[in-house]
């Protein structure tokens, strides 16, 4: 687990540095300041590999000589930090290997999630061959073979959704109790919405033209075959069954090599909120915080999280510990980026945080009607300078005050006592 990064000359922030907590790392800024940057960088600081290949460049503002990424690790037996340098001729950092026993899941807003285990380092050379050890590659599932199943090199890794549940519910049939499908059912269970919960069913065959069987979710409104998830369910019922699979297969791999399993996970999700309705987005990150108890009560879980979402931000309010979670802001100033940790305060609502210097709004408005109010203000202090176009008049700025504000809008008995005759 990580727990100290300097980058020098690497990505958007020239000099980053950061402490991570033991547990929750959320991850807020305005779009395009390196948020999902950093998930590579993390992402390659575990597992020595960039997710899609998306090799982190030096920062091409400020040039540096000697760019560097530096980390450290939770749970060492002693202070252990990493140093490497970006090699100018060959475009690329040296390899690494990441030294850790830790599960790795990476939840990319595109709808893929990258995978990595140490235990799948391990593979023959040829069929008549001893086992080897080398680095393991992380898996890099998209939505395609997430569905049907991923091959690498020419073998099967995974079976994909639709089989493997199938598989999983018959093996529950059968034997009386599938841990597979058991836990699958219990991580679903945990990350649906409480008041519109989903289940996991029995699959059907859906289309005359495809004899396969498909996973159902049976709704409130009914059952709902996979090919007709919406994007949203899609996406954390994906990455429910991905967890399950990964941790069983997991299980497997250490079994077969005679160890036991690792307890350390390593999640970073970029954009939880993506596709959730806001009633979503008020429970999905405490669900997150707690599903990994689904798969084993000892499991450790270190989480990296980028939002946007003040219902996120919200949503954390009763759960934030001082101890062992973080807050980081990237932030624009003057064409320069800054990355610094942002003390937790509570702010109670979703408007608290939205005019809170991590959104930066000054009204949780529309533009429009922030234009009028502020005209308005303008207007009363006596600063007809400052009053926009259309709105240089007591009556102008009424009438657009009617068009844009709620009749029980708190702005109204301001602005009445200064219109009443």
């Amino acid at each position: 687990m990580l727990k100290s990064l300097k980058l020098k000359g690497v990505g958007p922030v020239p000099n980053l540095e950061a402490n991570f907590g033991e547990r929750l790392n959320v991850l807020t800024g305005d779009n395009g300041l390196g948020k999902s940057f950093l998930l590579d960088v993390i992402f390659w600081t575990q597992t020595g590999s960039w997710p899609n290949d998306r090799v982190a460049l030096p920062y091409s503002k400020t040039k540096v000589e000697d760019p560097e990424i530096e980390y450290g690790r939770f749970g060492a037996q002693q202070p252990y930090f990493n140093e490497f340098h970006f090699d100018y001729a060959s475009q690329s950092w040296p390899e690494k290997e990441p030294l850790n026993h830790d599960l790795v899941f990476y939840v990319a807003v595109d709808g893929g999630i990258h995978f990595w285990d140490e235990l799948r380092g391990f593979r023959p050379k040829s069929k008549h061959s001893a086992w080897i050890d080398h680095p393991a590659d992380p898996y890099q599932f998209n939505p395609e073979n997430l569905s049907n199943g991923l091959q690498v090199d020419g073998q099967r890794i995974s079976n994909g959704i639709v089989q493997d549940w199938v598989t999983w519910f018959l093996q529950r049939s059968i034997n009386n109790g599938n841990a597979a499908f058991s836990r699958l059912e219990s991580v679903v269970r945990t990350l649906s919405h409480p008041n519109e919960p989903v289940t996991c069913s029995e699959p059907k065959r859906i289309f005359i033209d495809d004899s396969r069987d498909f996973p159902i979710l049976s709704t409130q409104y009914g059952d709902v075959p996979y090919p007709h998830w919406a994007a949203g369910l899609r996406r954390i019922i994906h990455f429910a069954y991905l967890l399950v699979w990964g941790w069983h297969e997991h299980v497997q791999n250490a079994k077969l090599q005679n160890k036991a399993p690792y307890k350390n996970i390593v999640l970073l999700i970029d954009e939880i909120e993506a596709h959730l309705h806001p009633k979503w987005q008020r429970t999905i990150l405490p669900a997150i915080l707690a599903v990994a108890k689904e798969l084993d009560p000892e499991i450790k879980v270190q989480f990296f999280v980028t939002t946007h979402s003040p219902l996120v931000l919200v949503s954390l309010e009763p759960h934030f510990s001082n101890e062992k979670d973080k807050l980081f802001w990237f932030d624009l100033d003057k064409d320069v980026i800054h990355f610094q940790e942002y003390p937790w305060s509570i702010h109670g609502d979703a408007t608290g945080w939205l005019t809170s210097e991590i959104f930066g709004l000054k009204q949780a408005r529309s533009q429009e009607a922030e234009t009028a109010i502020d005209a308005a203000k303008a207007f009363m202090r006596g600063d007809f300078s400052k009053l926009p176009s259309g709105m240089k008049t007591k009556e102008e700025i009424h009438k657009e005050l009617l068009r844009l504000l709620p009749g029980m809008d708190p702005f109204w008995p301001r602005w009445i006592v200064e219109v009443k005759p």
